[in-house]
């Protein structure tokens, strides 16, 4: 078995792209998510939570989606009323990215109220960023009380879900046609968590008990890597090397990301960092280093995040970002995703305490 013995290297140094600041509704935090090859940030913002669970139906939390870019400005995409489930209510938008054909994805999540642990997520589109969304069909999950929303350059749509009393994966290309992934042991159930663009998924079998009927899922599921391969419908297990520990909590699930042509594939398991090339051979990248990969760009290229913070993984060196020009008492907290220049959808906290999308540019 290999060990890349992955270092650390030079800092990654980055700038703040000077972007228009939106609109929004009074002590929002806002939050980037995507990021275009145009550099066209993508991000939603929140309202202040009221921290009263027991409204029921949830209030809705005033959350908004937008698109900024350093020529155009920023666009806040229209949006709508949504209906949701009778036991439920819409709750709050979130950004999920812009494709190639410049068409954009976001879903909505509806929640029940008390303990908000029940959603529904419904996938919409927006053919250019003045129109009306549109619902995507197939594309929405039920009522779940876990789930994971991805999509592709090509549009198409990875839904993952925990409904009841099973773990499903679905992939939906623009509502015209779903596919579900299976296992081909009866016995473990598929979550998917990232789809590349020439439609493999890769995610965890989750093994219950067989007796299981519970409401929620509940802590001590075996997890194991799975991929499906360039549009299979069927999921067959990624090899661990030995000692390998996954994680038994479905809230902390062991994090996958697969590259945009699905050669390369990157799984955390805490401080071990395991990487499968296109056969499928496991190589650790890592024992300590804690890389847990954000977007895959190519078989040398990733954004991670490490022991040493949020990196620019390059082959077998770790670069840490340092943004140079961050205001007076902030701090970056998390990046999102990043696109073919390196530019990078983050979101910092303020030295007031409230969150902000930003994109960070490489220094050159």
């Amino acid at each position: 078995m290999t060990n890349t013995n992955v270092t650390r290297g030079e800092e990654a140094t980055y700038r703040l792209v000077p972007l228009t600041e939106p609109t929004l509704p009074s002590r929002s935090d806002s939050f980037g998510r995507f990021v275009a090859d145009n550099g066209t940030l993508m991000a939603d913002s929140r309202g202040p939570y009221s921290g009263d669970d027991t409204v029921t139906p949830p209030l809705p939390d005033d959350s908004k989606v937008y698109l900024a870019n350093q020529s155009t400005g920023v666009t806040m995409l229209p949006i709508m009323s949504i209906d949701c489930n009778p036991e439920v209510a819409f709750f709050s938008w979130k950004a999920l990215g812009i494709l190639r054909d410049g068409s954009i994805r976001a879903s909505t999540v509806c929640r029940d109220g008390g303990s908000a642990l029940f959603s529904s997520n419904t996938v919409m589109r927006w053919g250019t960023p003045k129109e009306m969304p549109r619902n995507v069909p197939l594309a929405s999950s039920l009522e779940t009380s876990f789930a994971t929303l991805d999509i592709n350059n090509d549009g198409q749509i990875m839904n993952s879900a925990y409904e009841e009393p099973h773990f499903k994966t679905i992939v939906v290309k623009d509502g015209h046609h779903q596919q579900e992934i299976h296992a081909v042991n009866s016995d473990q159930e598929v979550y998917g968590i990232d789809i590349g663009d020439d439609g493999t998924v890769v995610g965890n079998f989750i093994r219950q008990e067989p007796a299981r009927f519970h409401r929620f899922p509940e802590p001590g599921m075996t997890q194991l890597p799975f991929v499906a391969e360039k549009g299979s419908a069927i999921a067959t297990p990624l090899s661990l090397p030995p000692g390998t520990a996954t994680s038994n909590d479905i809230e902390s699930p062991n994090i996958l990301q697969v590259s945009p042509d699905g050669r390369w594939i990157i799984g955390s398991y805490g401080p071990r960092t395991v990487a499968w090339d296109s056969q499928r051979h496991p190589v650790i990248l890592s024992d300590d280093a804690h890389i847990v990969p954000v977007k895959i760009l190519s078989a040398h290229q990733a954004l991670v995040t490490s022991a040493w913070g949020p990196a620019i993984l390059d082959r077998n060196i770790a670069h840490p970002l340092s943004v140079k020009d961050l205001p007076q008492g902030s701090q970056l907290v998390s990046v999102s995703h990043v696109n073919s220049s390196l530019q990078i959808a983050a979101t910092i906290r303020t030295g007031e305490g409230r969150r902000r999308a930003v994109l960070l540019a490489p220094s050159h």
